[in-house]
């Protein structure tokens, strides 16, 4: 879908829809259910309830190109996928194990260290050196919360260096922007610093509160924590930046094409203007089968102009 138009027209415009299993060539009889979808340049890949991975080109958004499916394990539903293009790498989040695989999915997977039962990883955002061929992550296991260190070295190897940040129970999303580690458990909101180790509080949540959600924002320096349906936008320190958003469902999804904030959940994804929050558009997506929405923009694009919507069987 496209962004950044002019005032008279939709902030989100269709571009194409696709059929994963058929562009793969997967018979019906096996069919594919999208747990995840990420987007880096023009690639777009898919993670399924059945272990497995697609990678699609969006060269063309309006005429996209299946490039190669990687199985996984059929027993390993894929629930995040976080581009790593710093190493080289697709970071894949499956079954409480964090898979690591090459962007063009030519080669088996490989574990990322020996780690299990793994809640939630976040990958950082904002860099102090852009170029350099490494990467930072977030990771939540068990009652530790951890930070990986990647590097990529001569013969496309990596290092892994990993060290515990510090001690949180009951971790069901992660944020990271530059050394700050935004933290949702389902009593509230806290900030631990990847380097020193020592965390706040943000704030609790209500009881009667829906799951946590956290998304950073474009740029690297802020953060959007939720509260049911209203979108608390907090910087890097944990302060409140500007206004909340307010939005008309309970998000099952968020993410950003600058200057929107698109949200899905109630089969229809939803688009608000960042700054302000302003509703714009509704969108009805019509789903089939079990499974939320999904809504996955280019984190690590500025400007980029595409949006993926995912339902269990298509993509739009």
């Amino acid at each position: 879908m496209g962004s950044q138009p002019p005032a008279s027209r939709a902030a989100l415009e269709p571009l194409a829809t696709l059929d994963p299993a058929a562009l793969a060539g997967v018979p019906a009889s096996s069919p594919l259910t999208v747990r995840a979808a990420a987007l880096s340049a023009h690639l777009l890949y898919l993670g399924t309830g059945g272990g497995k991975l697609l990678l699609f080109s969006l060269q063309d958004p309006s005429n996209p190109e299946f490039l190669r499916l990687l199985p996984i394990g059929t027993t390993i539903p894929v629930s995040a996928i976080l581009p790593l293009p710093s190493v080289a790498r697709l970071l894949v989040h499956a079954d409480g194990l964090l898979l690591l695989a090459d962007p063009l999915l030519t080669r088996p997977v490989r574990r990322l260290g020996s780690l299990r039962n793994v809640a939630a990883v976040a990958a950082r955002r904002a860099s102090a050196d852009p170029g350099s061929p490494s990467c930072s992550i977030a990771v939540s296991v068990g009652k530790k919360l951890l930070r990986v260190d990647l590097t990529l070295q001569d013969g496309d190897e990596l290092d892994v260096q990993t060290r515990e940040i510090a001690a949180v129970e009951g971790v069901e999303a992660l944020a990271r922007v530059d050394d700050s580690v935004f933290v949702a458990t389902a009593t509230g909101y806290s900030l631990f610093s990847s380097i020193a180790g020592h965390g706040v509080d943000i704030f609790t949540l209500p009881e009667s509160s829906g799951r946590p959600r956290v998304r950073p924002l474009s740029g690297g320096d802020e953060v959007m924590l939720l509260v049911d349906n209203v979108g608390v936008v907090v910087d890097r320190f944990g302060q409140p930046v500007g206004s909340s958003l307010v939005f008309n469902t309970t998000p099952d999804c968020i993410a950003e094409v600058f200057p929107y904030v698109i949200v899905a959940g109630d089969s229809k994804v939803d688009v608000y203007r960042r700054r302000n929050g302003a509703h714009l558009q509704t969108i009805p997506v019509a789903r089939t089968g079990q499974g939320v929405l999904i809504v996955a923009s280019d984190d690590d694009g500025i400007g980029t102009e595409l949006v993926v919507i995912a339902t269990a069987y298509k993509v739009r």
